[in-house]
């Protein structure tokens, strides 16, 4: 779990689980989470353009629970 300021400034709880769908604060670009170490998230990106997935860590402050778009890709983790 993870203390995260929002935006008037309440803390709250967050937590990331894999498979859950995620964005950078101020991006909508969905990505997937594939681990959680500590407060280093693992997630990954797809890039319409070039057609191929793309592996990413960010701190876990950085991200928010994605919005929910109808037709968004979705990685199934196994």
């Amino acid at each position: 779990m993870f203390l995260i300021r929002s935006v008037d400034q309440e803390p709250f709880l967050m937590t990331f689980n894999p498979g859950d769908q995620v964005s950078v604060k101020g991006f909508a670009i969905p990505m997937t989470v594939q681990s959680v170490n500590g407060d280093d998230v693992t997630v990954l990106e797809y890039d319409p353009k070039r057609k191929m997935t793309r592996e990413r860590t960010c701190k876990a402050a950085t991200l928010q629970p994605a919005p929910r778009r109808r037709g968004a890709i979705r990685f199934v983790l196994r």
